[in-house]
Protein backbone atom coordinates (compact mmCIF):
# COMPACT_ATOMS: atom_id res chain seq x y z
CA UNK A 1 0.00 0.00 0.00
CA UNK A 2 1.36 3.36 -1.02
CA UNK A 3 1.10 6.08 1.63
CA UNK A 4 0.80 9.59 0.28
CA UNK A 5 2.20 12.65 2.00
CA UNK A 6 -1.29 13.67 3.10
CA UNK A 7 -1.95 10.27 4.72
CA UNK A 8 1.46 10.27 6.38
CA UNK A 9 0.69 13.70 7.86
CA UNK A 10 -2.59 12.40 9.29
CA UNK A 11 -0.85 9.39 10.80
CA UNK A 12 1.93 11.50 12.33
CA UNK A 13 -0.64 13.84 13.90
CA UNK A 14 -2.57 10.88 15.31
CA UNK A 15 0.57 9.34 16.83
CA UNK A 16 1.82 12.64 18.31
CA UNK A 17 -1.50 13.51 19.89
CA UNK A 18 -1.90 9.95 21.18
CA UNK A 19 1.38 10.34 23.08
CA UNK A 20 0.20 13.71 24.38
CA UNK A 21 -3.06 12.11 25.56
CA UNK A 22 -1.15 9.36 27.36
CA UNK A 23 1.18 11.89 28.94
CA UNK A 24 -1.64 14.16 30.13
CA UNK A 25 -3.11 11.67 32.59
CA UNK A 26 -4.98 12.86 35.68
CA UNK A 27 -3.98 15.35 38.36
CA UNK A 28 -6.09 15.88 41.48
CA UNK A 29 -9.23 14.36 39.93
CA UNK A 30 -8.93 16.50 36.78
CA UNK A 31 -8.92 14.32 33.71
CA UNK A 32 -6.54 16.12 31.37
CA UNK A 33 -6.42 13.25 28.88
CA UNK A 34 -10.05 13.60 27.79
CA UNK A 35 -9.65 16.72 25.58
CA UNK A 36 -6.50 15.28 24.00
CA UNK A 37 -8.25 11.97 23.37
CA UNK A 38 -11.08 13.87 21.69
CA UNK A 39 -8.55 15.51 19.37
CA UNK A 40 -7.12 12.07 18.53
CA UNK A 41 -10.61 10.76 17.73
CA UNK A 42 -11.31 13.73 15.44
CA UNK A 43 -7.98 13.21 13.67
CA UNK A 44 -8.71 9.50 13.28
CA UNK A 45 -12.09 10.12 11.67
CA UNK A 46 -10.55 12.81 9.47
CA UNK A 47 -7.96 10.27 8.33
CA UNK A 48 -10.68 7.66 7.77
CA UNK A 49 -12.72 10.11 5.69
CA UNK A 50 -9.60 11.02 3.71
CA UNK A 51 -8.78 7.40 2.94
CA UNK A 52 -12.34 6.45 2.00
CA UNK A 53 -13.63 9.44 0.07
CA UNK A 54 -10.94 11.92 -0.95
CA UNK A 55 -9.29 9.98 -3.78
CA UNK A 56 -10.51 10.61 -7.32
CA UNK A 57 -10.83 6.91 -8.06
CA UNK A 58 -12.32 5.77 -4.75
CA UNK A 59 -15.69 7.48 -4.54
CA UNK A 60 -17.80 8.95 -7.29
CA UNK A 61 -21.40 10.00 -6.76
CA UNK A 62 -23.29 10.23 -10.01
CA UNK A 63 -26.99 9.36 -9.72
CA UNK A 64 -27.65 9.57 -13.48
CA UNK A 65 -27.70 6.05 -14.92
CA UNK A 66 -26.79 7.19 -18.44
CA UNK A 67 -23.46 8.56 -17.22
CA UNK A 68 -22.65 5.25 -15.53
CA UNK A 69 -23.69 3.38 -18.65
CA UNK A 70 -21.32 5.43 -20.80
CA UNK A 71 -18.49 4.91 -18.34
CA UNK A 72 -18.68 1.13 -17.83
CA UNK A 73 -20.34 -0.29 -20.95
CA UNK A 74 -17.85 -0.88 -23.78
CA UNK A 75 -20.66 -1.13 -26.37
CA UNK A 76 -22.27 2.23 -25.54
Amino acid sequence: MKVSCRHATWLILIVVFTFIAFAAGTVDDYYYYIPWTTVVVFFFFGFLFDVLFMSDAQFLFDPNYENWKRRIDPRY
